[in-house]
Parts: structure tokens; C-alpha cells; sequence
């Protein structure tokens, strides 16, 4: 426990906690994966039904299918999609380090890389959210106050979240500003 007994800048601080952000989207993309498969193979067993009971359960319907297949594999593939989306954007599926020439300097850079991927990660959340909930809408089975744009927004704003370096060049150059990027 070499640092109990030491006194860390905030910089260090961030960085020390940002060791952990990997391994934890590891994890949240492994979950995605098992649910999205989950949703496949419920959508195959509701396909299953649909064709054996035809109308005698009104909540199967072939959208609710599609939709519990093509969220299960959206889902199934979330690092790919995410991966290709960051690189869409910034040509790379890391973040980029913005360019800061304040006082810390190169300090500073490393630490606005570790929040990034921070936001990375909560928007990988948002995103897998956006997309249960949209599956929960697709099957005619939602939580109370779950509505189409609440999920349109969690999937688009984790998308945001995920690319934030290259949303904040979009936004600027739509306002005609330039970034230290």
C-alpha cells in the first residue's frame, strides 16, 4: 500500500482511478454481448411462436421480432460499433489527448485524456440503455415513463458521449470557432 501514505495531485489522482475505466468496459461490453444474445435467441423462440400460434398472443408481433433481433445484434456487437464509430470520426478508436498550453501542460493533456475515456464510458452506458430500452418499446413491454425519444436520445447522446473529441471539432466548426485540437 505504497500509496496510502503519499499525498497525490489531482492529476494523479485521475489518472490512478482512469487504470481502472479499461477492464470495466471490458466488462460492460461483455455484458452486452450476453444480452445481446439473449434478445436473438428471444427473438428466434418469438419468431418460433408467432408461426405456431399466428394471432393468439397479441404482444408478438413481426416488428416486435425484428426489433428484439436487430437491437440483439447491435447489442452483440457494441465494441465493433463503437470502434468503428470513434474511428469514423477521429481516425483512431482511442481519444485523442487535446492540446492544452495552460499551466500543468503536459499534465494536464494526460488528465483530459483519462476524463475522456471516463465520458467513453458513461456514454457506452447511455448507449447500452438506449438500446434495452428501445428493445423493452420494440416488444410492446416498457417501464413506466419509456417512451421512443427518450430512448433515441440515450442512444444518440451516448454516441456523443463516446465520441466526444470529435463531436466538440463538429460543434466547433459549425460555430466557426477553432479547438486546440
Amino acid at each position: 500500500m505504497p500509496l496510502l501514505n503519499t499525498v497525490l495531485s489531482p492529476i494523479e489522482m485521475i489518472e490512478h482511478a482512469a487504470s481502472i475505466i479499461n477492464p470495466v468496459l471490458v466488462l460492460v461490453f461483455a455484458m452486452a454481448g450476453v444480452v445481446g444474445l439473449t434478445m436473438m435467441l428471444m427473438g428466434g423462440w418469438r419468431i418460433f411462436r408467432l408461426g405456431t400460434l399466428g394471432q393468439a398472443d397479441p404482444k408478438i408481433t413481426l416488428s416486435s421480432v425484428l426489433w428484439s433481433i436487430l437491437i440483439g445484434s447491435a447489442l452483440l456487437g457494441m465494441d465493433y460499433l463503437i470502434g468503428s464509430s470513434l474511428l469514423t470520426f477521429t481516425g483512431a478508436a482511442k481519444p485523442s489527448p487535446l492540446a492544452y498550453t495552460g499551466p500543468g501542460g503536459k499534465d494536464t493533456a494526460k488528465a483530459i485524456v483519462d476524463i475522456m475515456q471516463f465520458l467513453q464510458l458513461l456514454g457506452t452506458l447511455y448507449f447500452f440503455g438506449g438500446m434495452r430500452m428501445l428493445y423493452r418499446l420494440g416488444t410492446n413491454n416498457p417501464r413506466q415513463n419509456e417512451f421512443y425519444g427518450k430512448a433515441w436520445t440515450h442512444i444518440l447522446g451516448g454516441l456523443g458521449l463516446i465520441d466526444i473529441a470529435g463531436i466538440a471539432m463538429a460543434i466547433a466548426q459549425l460555430a466557426g470557432a477553432s479547438l486546440p485540437l
